[in-house]
């Protein structure tokens, strides 16, 4: 699939639009436009009170951004790659579920037009690995259980130089 997010005002704040001469405020397709190119393909198994789902994946992203919290790298005009494959799974067994999946990417930094140092890094932000499981008891009116998210370390910035640690976030539930 093919498909694209207008930048609208991060044109304004960083490098989009002409300041002087020739074309003052105009702006290039490149820059007013982020372009996706994503292709994937999957399986799937369902059986009683299981199902599988297991998905391969490749995306190439062109993007266009400022960010000026990030000082290392205030501007980018980056194309990324990224494949990687996502396996999820849900069972019910009398009153007990279990529901899960876990995703792993493997990306990189491909073009750099603004910041040629993090071609080849890992991008800003995306962790390796990410994972949630929600096991739940239901009986009658009551339902209740837990989830856990959570994601590998990451960069904060396409040049690798700090790690952002992984994490997990506990979440509790209960309806009646």
């Amino acid at each position: 699939s093919n498909g694209a997010r207008f930048n609208a005002e991060r044109l304004l704040f960083g490098n989009g639009v002409v300041q002087s001469g020739p074309g003052i405020g105009s702006t290039s397709q490149n820059d007013a436009v982020n372009h996706v190119a994503q292709s994937e393909a999957g399986v799937k198994y369902g059986a009683a009170g299981l199902s599988i789902f297991a998905t391969v994946f490749y995306a190439r992203t062109q993007e266009t951004n400022s960010d000026f919290t990030n000082l290392a790298e205030p501007y980018i005009n980056d194309i990324f790659r990224a494949s990687g494959v996502e396996i999820e799974a849900s069972g019910r067994f009398g009153d007990l579920s279990l529901h899960g999946g876990l995703t792993y990417t493997e990306s990189l930094v491909a073009s750099a037009r603004d910041n040629p140092q993090s071609v080849g890094k890992q991008p800003a932000n995306l962790a390796r690995w990410i994972f949630q499981v929600t096991p739940g008891y239901s009986h009658g009116p009551i339902s209740a259980g837990f989830n856990l998210i959570g994601q590998s370390d990451s960069f904060v910035d396409n040049l690798d130089t700090t790690i952002e640690p992984g994490f997990v976030q506990v979440n509790l539930f209960v309806q009646y």
